[in-house]
């Protein structure tokens, strides 16, 4: 038994090697293009910040961070506590400044950098992961809001954080990554409502559809699932209501989302198409790559079977929430429309998509042109 687990281990990684960690190795000359990356994303981050200007949700999102009052810089915001918090501290210590004011994505952003290129090298991805970890470095979406002061990279890198650290406990189960997954599952819901909360949920429901499969015991994943769950419980659900209360941007009941309904549908069907026309315009292709993706049956076993709880939650938050602005919003979407800024949570799922095989060919061609299509989606007029 053990010899024909070996002997497959060699090829490809087994529903074991999900549970236990054994991966293909990676070479150690791919650490250098992974260290590369990050420096390289590091200095477009830090170049943005200085010289992209500011917007007006920019400035009404610092506007509170001057005071020397807590309640003052977290309710005039329109947001949880965590991000303003932060850009209010660091404003205190180092001053005005476009850079120093923006110090809160750039540091969230080279952590997303970091996590994710940690967790594509320890799943054995060598030169794939890293070709990855390249293309979203340098993805202009990601260089712009990694360096924009509103709560968009923080809540990526958190879930980042929460997504590395609980793959650390579900193939080690060393505690200290327990308590960093919890840690970065209670920040989630303080940092941003809608997708942070709906990765939590997500998240929970893939880990115990894994664990009914026999992927993973439900000692591993009971004590991921249960805090993800009480983080949405006791922190997520509570900051919406306050919000949702003070700010009336969503309303998620049942008979409001029945009455717009029909509204929703015509939004969706005559506004998303040109939308991301405008913004993305080889989205086409990167739906092409995805679908082929599902298609082919080495990548859906990644993405489906060994991979799937990570993967599912990070599409699953900006989809959740680009139909709650259809089916929940309270303000007209012709006045209110969203902007180019909440696909940035797509990009961590762009690098995730990314895997290794024996045929480095074929792969190597896939990942490519995944990686590539997301990149040339994120130019446009408005990115």
């Amino acid at each position: 038994m053990q010899g024909s687990t070996a002997a497959e281990s060699d090829t490809r990684p087994t529903r074991s090697a999900v549970s236990t960690g054994i991966w293909p190795p990676h070479p150690s000359s791919d650490f250098w293009w992974y260290s590369s990356a990050v420096v390289v994303g590091t200095a477009l981050f830090v170049a943005a910040a200085i010289n992209q200007p500011y917007n007006q949700n920019e400035i009404e999102q610092m506007l509170p961070y001057g005071s020397n009052d807590v309640g003052t810089m977290t309710g005039g915001t329109r947001q949880p506590p965590l991000d303003p918090l932060l850009g209010a501290l660091l404003q205190h210590v180092l001053g005005e400044g476009q850079l120093r004011q923006r110090l809160v994505p750039i540091l969230a952003g080279v952590g997303t950098l970091v996590l994710l290129g940690l967790f594509l090298r320890r799943l054995g991805l060598g030169y794939a992961g890293a070709f990855a970890l390249w293309m979203l470095a340098t993805q202009p979406l990601m260089v712009r809001y990694s360096a924009y002061t509103r709560p968009y990279a923080l809540p990526v890198f958190l879930s980042m954080l929460f997504t590395y650290a609980g793959h650390q406990w579900l193939v080690g189960r060393r505690k200290v990554w327990f308590v960093v997954a919890v840690g970065a599952a209670c920040l989630l819901p303080l940092s941003r409502v809608p997708e942070p909360n709906t990765f939590l949920v997500v998240v929970a429901a893939a880990l115990g559809w894994f664990s009914v499969r026999g992927h993973f015991t439900w000692r591993q994943t009971a004590p991921l699932i249960g805090a993800a769950l009480a983080a949405v419980a006791l922190i997520g659900l509570p900051l919406f209501r306050a919000l949702s209360s003070s700010a009336s941007l969503f309303d998620p009941s049942p008979s409001d989302v029945a009455s717009k309904f029909g509204g929703g549908v015509s939004e969706l069907t005559t506004a998303v198409g040109p939308a991301m026309a405008g913004w993305f315009p080889w989205w086409p292709l990167t739906v092409a790559i995805v679908v082929a993706g599902l298609v082919v049956p080495l990548s859906r076993r990644r993405v489906v079977y060994e991979w799937g709880w990570v993967w599912w939650p990070l599409l699953a938050a900006p989809v959740v929430f680009l139909l709650a602005y259809h089916f929940a919003s309270t303000t007209n979407f012709v006045g209110r429309p969203y902007r180019d800024r909440y696909a940035y949570f797509f990009c961590p799922r762009s690098s995730c998509w990314s895997h290794r095989s024996p045929r480095p060919s074929k792969t190597g061609c896939a990942t490519a042109w995944g990686c590539v299509s997301d990149w040339a989606c994120s130019l446009g007029p408005n990115s």
